[in-house]
């Protein structure tokens, strides 16, 4: 992926993750320069090539959360 920014920081993400996949993902998109379509895919990449490291008790933990926020903000619009 040519514009995967993560390379040099994978383990520490990797750790972060773990312990606070919030703050992880945060991380990320500061990386990525808050651009929401690239923090996206590299969220994705990072999953997708880390998923032996990441605890995925955490990765569900925080999708389903994730998912959760999004299904209540469509239902219940400011």
């Amino acid at each position: 992926m040519d514009d995967y920014l993560l390379k040099d920081t994978e383990q520490e993400l990797v750790r972060l993750f773990n312990a606070k996949p919030k703050k992880a993902v945060e991380r990320i998109s500061e990386l990525c320069g808050g651009d929401t379509d690239k923090t996206a895919r590299n969220i994705a990449f990072f999953f997708r090539e880390q998923k032996d490291q990441l605890d995925l008790e955490a990765v569900g933990d925080f999708l389903s959360t994730e998912s959760e926020k999004h299904r209540t903000s469509k239902e219940n619009p400011k």
